[in-house]
């Protein structure tokens, strides 16, 4: 009888042995969404294909009665990279995913210059499980969008780019610059545009 005390703490040990293991390796699996530790250093990454898409879409003659458009960001960035700080792992990569809101859907306008959005919660870069601090995901970049630049080519296509964004979470030691590009050709006058295809950008901390 006297030794079932030491079988029931070898169980309960093991037990929580199992729980730790377990928990460690929710940890290093999980994403950034979850995570609490922040990377270092400076980031730059090489690459970019998603999509913007409108709501409502944009036209060249929403000049006549314009409103509001909201932008929902679903953009990935890769070939990234990290100097100087604690990131393990050589390239990862990241997504973009957020809203923010422009003051009106009229395609002169937004393509016109340097817009001034309206204010609204920062927009995160969730990094992927092939980024690593260690064994774990680092936790999100928060880019603070105040103003963007929307320039129109034609034949060439639509580039957005942003510069010096305030940041939050992970590589908030510098501010954010970077451009996506599209091969979007123009805004319609009745259907208007509701998706901007990104084929291709860059990310950088300047």
């Amino acid at each position: 009888m006297r030794h079932k005390p030491v079988m029931v703490v070898l169980a309960i040990t093991l037990t929580v042995g199992m729980v730790l293991a377990t928990q460690t390796v929710a940890s290093a699996g999980r994403s950034s969404r979850g995570s609490s530790i922040s990377a270092t250093g400076t980031i730059s990454c090489t690459g970019a294909s998603g999509n913007v898409r409108l709501s409502p879409g944009w036209k060249t003659n929403s000049n006549t009665l314009p409103g509001p458009s909201k932008a929902v960001f679903n953009v990935s960035f890769n070939g990234c990279s990290d100097t100087t700080g604690n990131i393990t792992t050589k390239v990862f990569s990241g997504r973009l995913t957020g809203i923010i809101n422009f003051k009106t859907n009229d395609c002169s306008t937004n393509f016109g210059g340097p817009v001034t959005l309206y204010a609204g919660p920062r927009v995160p870069i969730y990094w992927n499980r092939d980024a690593r601090v260690g064994r774990v995901i680092p936790a999100a970049t928060n880019l603070a969008f105040v103003t963007v630049t929307l320039t129109f080519t034609a034949g060439v296509g639509v580039k957005f780019t942003f510069t010096h964004l305030s940041v939050t979470g992970s590589f908030s030691a510098k501010t954010v610059s970077g451009e996506l590009d599209s091969s979007l050709d123009g805004c319609s006058p009745i259907v208007g545009v509701r998706n901007i295809p990104i084929a291709a950008g860059a990310l950088s901390q300047p």
